[in-house]
């Protein structure tokens, strides 16, 4: 899975898959790897339908010290079109 958010701060931000909705952020399924100046680029051994299970999102976090804050926030689509 690659992430490009684009350069929000200076420091790494940790990043998951989890299982809701943006606005409902539930448990997470899959850590991935943080985002450094804006990128990250994770290897994971699931098929996409293992990951693709209903209300699914991609969440990266403020940084360690403020991991309830949210910088960006992606719904995953339930299918593949």
């Amino acid at each position: 899975m690659e992430i490009d958010v684009g350069p929000i701060t200076g420091e790494a931000q940790p990043v998951h898959i989890h299982v809701g909705k943006c606005e409902d952020v539930g448990s997470v399924l899959h850590a991935l790897q943080n985002v450094v100046n804006g990128k990250s680029m994770t290897t994971i051994n699931l098929s996409l339908n293992e990951i693709l299970t209903g209300d699914v999102l991609v969440n990266v976090h403020a940084s360690y010290a403020d991991p309830s804050n949210y910088t960006a926030c992606g719904q995953l689509p339930a299918e593949l079109p």
